[in-house]
């Protein structure tokens, strides 16, 4: 478990060479440390907008992802070709 300061992130992230790759992360609110009082002030709007963007952020962030696991899949290719070949 990774931890920041209002959330902790558990991984249980594997890899076996040409065979698979598994990345899962899950992520909790850690609410005794979570601070909003910085938040109050802004409206409804202001919140959604904000929520928005961060859930935007996100799927640009998982779209890398998906890229990322695209070369996986390359290299990966190659691993079993080797292994093969042996």
């Amino acid at each position: 478990m990774r931890g920041e300061k209002f959330y902790s992130v558990y991984d249980r992230d594997t890899l076996e060479p040409g065979k698979n790759i598994k990345v899962e992360r899950t992520i909790f609110s850690n609410d005794e440390a979570l601070d909003i009082a910085p938040y109050i002030n802004q409206s409804q709007a202001e919140l959604k907008a904000a929520l928005q963007d961060s859930q935007n952020g996100e799927k640009a962030v998982f779209n890398k992802l998906q890229e990322v696991l695209e070369e996986w899949a390359r290299q990966a290719g190659q691993t079993i070709l080797y292994h093969k070949t042996l």
